[in-house]
């Protein structure tokens, strides 16, 4: 089975975009990025290794999922730096990168307690 045969958008939101692997999908990759600029955006492999992708990676759709990043709204340092928190706090539950982190401002500022 081909990935990119089923492509669907999970969330648009603010300055980011999710594409997920779907089965229930009919459309592909090439229809959901036919009018987005790739070079405008920071690609992120959404699950598990949480890391910055390449194009090419991105185009083959090698993994699950993918979030793109707009780099007007964000920045790599501040992505990799909240990424780290959380997996500091917990990594065997942090499993899927969703959506975007608050600013790294505001989650240096969240106190991490053990239970």
């Amino acid at each position: 089975m081909i990935k990119t045969n089923h492509i669907e958008i999970n969330s648009i939101g603010d300055g980011y975009i999710k594409l997920c692997y779907s089965r229930r999908s009919n459309t592909t990759l090439k229809e959901h990025i036919k009018d987005i600029n790739l070079n405008d955006y920071y690609i992120y492999k959404a699950t598990n290794s949480f890391r910055l992708s390449t194009q090419e990676e991105f185009l083959k759709f090698k993994y699950s999922g993918y979030i793109l990043f707009h780099k007007s709204k964000y920045n790599t340092s501040d992505i990799n730096n909240s990424i780290e928190l959380l997996r500091k706090v917990d990594n065997k539950y942090f499993k899927f990168l969703d959506k975007p982190f608050p600013p790294i401002e505001i989650m240096n500022k969240i106190k991490i307690i053990n239970l």
